[in-house]
Formats: structure tokens, sequence, C-alpha cells
């Protein structure tokens, strides 16, 4: 089974570069994709990282938080890789590591064959789907007076939404569903999201952080539904081990080490090299022992 480990990078390249050798194995291929307004990273220092991955580098996107740009890197990502066929696509962000070896990680997909993994937010607020985020960026990006009054604003016109019963989302004939970015999906899934990633994208383009919905409404409302590993646990469904309660989400420490090299999921984020780099050293020496 060969599999292509998609990479969405933004900042620290040194981690990335340790995501890259970590991933490194002749069954697996790695996509990147680094953010257009991303400007310190060396892509030959990358290419010569690995020893058994080939490494493909996407057309980049500038992505903006919680802008459909996230939806577009990602189908960047999967339009590269899905010509090659293979058997799973993981998507990663450049701040996630496996926490098992490559070939513990490649059994499992091979055990569990014809599911789809993507994790369901069960608390989800369907007022994420149905109103329009006009300023979500601009906000980010701005401060002092001009970001409140964007605030201000953004706030209001979603009031204005609300009394008058607005609903963007009713034009989709189907369930809405949330969960987290990230997921490992088939060919012939990823082929399926390629096909209605157009449909979505004018229902949902100017909703809150869509590509919170985008695997998941579109894999819900298909014949792979009954595909999906779990919709109950997203950690679980989306094998990812990411903790929301503690943080938004929490960055892992070396006090969570058993946590993570004990935990069913096969990859976790967030890792901070800045602040947590002991806790990266060792799930590293952990899956290349």
């Amino acid at each position: 089974m060969k599999h292509a480990m998609m990479i969405m990078a933004h900042t620290d390249f040194g981690q990335l570069r340790r995501l890259v050798i970590a991933l490194d194995h002749d069954d697996v291929d790695i996509f990147i994709h680094v953010n257009r307004r991303s400007l310190d990273w060396d892509p030959i220092m990358l290419e010569r990282t690995t020893k058994l991955s080939k490494i493909f580098f996407v057309d980049r996107v500038n992505i903006y938080y919680c802008d459909y740009s996230q939806v577009e890197a990602q189908k960047c990502l999967l339009y590269a890789a899905v010509g090659g066929g293979y058997e799973y696509y993981h998507l990663l962000s450049g701040a996630d590591l496996p926490i098992h070896s490559m070939n513990t990680i490649l059994k499992f997909f091979e055990d569990n064959k014809g599911h789809e993994f993507v994790g369901f937010d069960k608390n989800y607020n369907i007022r994420q789907a149905r109103y329009r985020f006009f300023f979500t960026n601009a906000i980010r990006t701005s401060k002092g007076m001009k970001q409140r009054l964007l605030m201000y604003t953004q706030k209001s016109l979603l009031s204005l939404q609300k009394v008058l019963g607005v609903n963007y989302a009713k034009g989709f004939k189907g369930d809405v569903k949330k969960g987290c970015d990230w997921w490992s999906i088939s060919h012939a899934a990823a082929q399926w999201t390629l096909g209605h990633e157009t449909e979505f994208r004018d229902n949902f383009r100017h909703t809150y952080c869509p590509s919170e919905l985008l695997m998941q409404t579109i894999l819900y409302n298909s014949p792979f539904r009954e595909r999906l590993y779990d919709t109950e646990d997203e950690c679980r469904g989306s094998l990812r081990e990411i903790d929301w309660t503690r943080g938004q989400p929490y960055v892992w420490r070396k006090d969570d080490y058993a946590q993570l090299i004990t935990s069913s999921c096969m990859f976790a984020r967030k890792f901070d090299p800045k602040n947590h780099n002991d806790i990266i050293d060792l799930i590293l020496e952990h899956i290349q022992a």
C-alpha cells in the first residue's frame, strides 16, 4: 500500500523538517503546501531530508485563518496527490507528528482498509454554516480601533442575519457536519471529494472555517458514510490525538509522553519546538527505536 502524506505548513520549517524525517518510508510520498505568504523556507533543504520518500511541492495559496483559502490549499494537495493513485491520503499540519512508527501506522491502515478516518464534532453549532462572516481575516490582521470597528460591524451583521432568518446553508440538500481539518481518506473518497467540492464551495464559501465542514459534510452525505470509522469520537474518528479541553488546541508537553505513545490514534497535534521541544525529542526517539 502506498500512502500520500500531505502537509500544510506556514511557519517553523525546522519542525517541518523533523516531521518529514519522521514520515520517511519507502511506501510513503510526501506532498507539501507552504503558505504563499511564508518567505523563510528552503525547499532544497527539505528535498534533501528524506532517504526513501519522494517529496513534491504543490502550487501555493495565500492562506488566511478561517477562510476558504484553507480549502483551496487542501484541494491543491489532493489534486497533486490523487494522480498517484495512493491507497490513503493523510492531511497533516506542520505542527503534527506521528506518534507511532511508520511501520505500525501503515499496518494499521492495511488492517483497516475500507474505512475513512474523519473526525466529527458532536457539539457543532449550525451558526457556523448558516451565516456569512464578512471580516474574519481582516479582524485577525488588523489592530486597534480598526480591529474593534470591524468586530463591532461583523457582530452587528451577524445579529441582523439572525433577525432576518438568514440561512445560507439551506441550499445544500443534506446534513451539515463539522470536525477537525486533519483526516485520512481512501483514493475513492479523495476522488469523490474533489468531484463535489464545487457544490460545497457554492454553499459554504463565506461561512466561518469552511475547511472544518469540507470533508465531514461531503463524505457524510455520500456513499462513503457507511465507511466512516467513528462519527461519535472526534479523535478516534480522525486518528488524531488533539486536546481541545486544555487549549485551542493544547500544546503537548513532556508530561504527556505516556498518554501519546499509548494512544490508539496514529498522529497528534499540536507541538511547539520553541517552548516544548523535549516532548518532540521523546516522540521522535520513540517512533524511530
